[in-house]
């Protein structure tokens, strides 16, 4: 028992450092979106300025893209990062509860023994409840990683 709520722990924790993660990098990727909206603003900067006005200009537009290109690199480096996270965790669950799945079928198997076979069921029916426990935790942080995959 002890090494189940030491593994359901460990998930919940892993996943709450993915969802956190991953709203965080929304919403950087939110605020960056609004910020590459700049090329609007560009267009709307006239053509037959002077050499040296035009080139200043210039420069200045190619840097804020640069910045922005940067900046869109930084965010997809995170995003990265943290969906090979939530893959650790997606992976260490599905390890875990295929192994609750299996030592619960085991149990069930020998359910039928007479007098042990009402507490092999009753702990046969606790172990499957606990990969239950796993499945949903695994798919709460499937939905963070899934969110995080559409910011991207």
């Amino acid at each position: 028992m002890k090494g189940f709520e030491n593994d359901r722990n460990w998930i919940i924790e892993k996943k709450n450092d993915v969802a956190i993660r991953a709203m965080d990098n929304k919403e950087k990727t939110d605020q960056f979106i609004e910020k590459r909206d700049v090329e609007e603003g560009i267009a709307r900067i006239p053509t037959d300025l002077p050499e040296d006005i035009q080139r200043q200009i210039d420069a200045a537009i190619e840097n804020v893209r640069n910045e922005l290109k940067e900046e869109s690199r930084k965010l997809e480096d995170e995003a990265s990062e943290i969906k090979e996270s939530a893959d650790d965790v997606l992976d260490k669950a599905d390890m875990i509860r295929a192994d609750l799945k299996e030592k619960g079928n085991k149990l069930k198997d020998i359910s039928g023994i007479p007098i042990i076979g009402s507490i092999v069921d009753t702990k046969a029916d606790e172990i499957l409840d606990q990969a239950d426990q796993i499945s949903d935790l695994r798919q709460e942080t499937q939905k963070y990683q899934d969110d995080l995959i559409h910011s991207r």
